[in-house]
C-alpha cells in the first residue's frame, strides 16, 4: 500500500499536480536510499518519453487499471513471503507498474472537469506569500497564501481549478463563461469581481461578489445555482452539498487582498473571524458570550497592527488578552448579553 502511495505521489508530481505537502513527503521518501531515487529517476524518463509522444490513442482505461492491479496483488504476494527478496528483484515490476501510471496519467487522469488533455499550468503560495496571476484572456486572479490555481495552458474553455483563496476580476469575452472550480462548488460569471474562500481543511467554501452577477453551485448540482448580485454573500457546505446565501455585505471578504479592515457595528464573531484570516491566527475565548459584544469602531483600518487591535478591543469590551503562543491569542471576560 505504501509502495501504491509513492508512486501515486511521483505521478502527481510529474504531472504538476501535487500540492507543497505531497511534493516534501516525496523528496523524503527519495532520499530514504538509492532505490527510491532511482525509481524517481527512470519515473521521469518514462514520462519525458510521453511527453514527448505525438500519438493520439484512446485508452481502455478500465482494462489497464486492471492490468496494473493484477501487477500490485502479485507484488503484494511476494512481499509476504519469508524469503530475502533483492532489491533488484523488487524493482523491476514496481518499475512496470510506475510506467503504466504515469503513461496513464499523460493522458486521462489528474484532470478535473472539462479538461481534456491539454497542458495544465499550476501556481501555489506557500504562508505568508501572495501573488498575482494574468491569465490567458485577460483576467486578472489575486491568489492568497497557501492556496493554488490549476488551468489550461491554452484557455480555450476558460475553466480554473482553485484549492485556497483568490480574488477574481474576470474578463467579459463575447458571452463566453467563466467557470471556477474550488472544494467542489462551482462558481460561472460572464465578467466580474469577487472573492472565493475554499482551503481544504475548511468545511465551507464562501463567496462574495463586488461587481457583476455570479452563479453559485455545488460542482454535481450545476443546475441548482444560486443568483448572486454585489454585495451578497454565499456558502457552500461540503458536508451537507448545500449552498446559502446571505443578503448582507461581507466587508472583509477580500481584506487579504487590499490590505485594510472594515468594520460597520459588527459582533466580535465577526471581527475575530477576519482577523484570523487576515493575520493567519488562532483567537480562543473563554466564554461564548465575548462573541455577541459589538465593535463600535467604523473605520477602515489600514494595515492594522495585530497587538494594537486586540488591545483596543480587550479595553472597549472589559476583557483579558493573552498571547499563548505566536499565532494563538486568547480573550476571556464576561462578555455580552445578546
Amino acid at each position: 500500500m505504501k509502495q501504491e502511495q509513492n508512486l501515486n505521489k511521483i505521478a502527481k508530481y510529474l504531472s504538476d499536480n501535487s500540492d507543497s505537502q505531497e511534493r516534501e513527503e516525496l523528496f523524503a521518501w527519495v532520499k530514504e536510499n538509492p532505490t527510491n531515487k532511482a525509481l524517481l529517476e527512470e519515473s521521469m524518463e518514462v514520462w519525458e518519453v510521453a511527453e514527448s509522444s505525438d500519438l493520439e490513442f484512446q485508452p481502455n482505461m478500465d482494462a489497464a487499471w486492471a492490468k496494473i492491479d493484477k501487477r500490485l496483488n502479485q507484488v503484494r504476494a511476494v512481499d509476504k513471503q519469508e524469503a530475502v527478496i533483492k532489491p533488484i528483484g523488487f524493482f523491476k515490476p514496481w518499475m512496470r507498474i510506475a510506467a503504466a501510471i504515469l503513461f496513464l496519467v499523460s493522458i486521462a487522469v489528474w484532470q478535473y472537469p472539462n479538461i481534456n488533455g491539454e497542458k495544465l499550468v499550476t501556481t501555489e503560495t506557500i504562508a505568508q506569500e501572495k501573488t498575482t496571476i494574468d491569465l490567458p484572456d485577460g483576467t486578472k486572479v489575486w491568489l492568497n497564501q497557501k492556496s493554488s490555481l490549476q488551468y489550461e495552458k491554452q484557455f480555450d474553455k476558460r475553466i480554473v481549478r482553485l484549492e485556497g483563496e483568490a480574488f477574481f476580476d474576470v474578463t467579459k469575452m463575447n458571452g463566453k463563461p467563466f467557470e471556477i472550480y474550488a472544494g467542489k462548488s462551482k462558481t460561472r460569471v460572464l465578467g466580474t469581481s469577487f472573492n472565493i474562500r475554499a482551503y481544504p481543511n475548511e468545511n465551507k467554501v464562501e463567496i462574495a461578489v463586488e461587481t457583476g452577477k455570479v452563479e453559485f453551485s455545488a460542482e454535481n448540482k450545476p443546475s441548482e445555482n444560486t443568483l448572486l448580485i454585489p454585495g451578497e454573500f454565499a456558502t457552500y457546505t461540503k458536508t451537507t452539498q448545500e449552498v446559502d446565501k446571505q443578503t448582507f455585505e461581507k466587508l472583509n471578504a477580500a481584506a487579504w487582498k487590499k490590505g485594510a479592515l472594515r468594520f460597520k457595528n459588527s459582533q466580535l464573531d465577526e471581527v475575530i473571524e477576519s482577523l484570523e484570516r487576515y493575520y493567519d491566527i488562532k483567537i480562543k475565548v473563554s466564554n461564548s458570550k465575548i462573541y455577541n459584544c459589538i465593535w463600535i469602531n467604523t473605520d477602515t483600518h489600514k494595515k492594522p497592527v495585530l497587538e494594537v487591535f486586540l488591545k483596543q478591543i480587550s479595553y472597549v469590551n472589559n476583557l483579558e488578552l493573552e498571547q499563548v503562543e505566536d499565532n494563538i491569542f486568547s480573550l476571556s471576560g464576561p462578555g455580552c448579553d445578546k
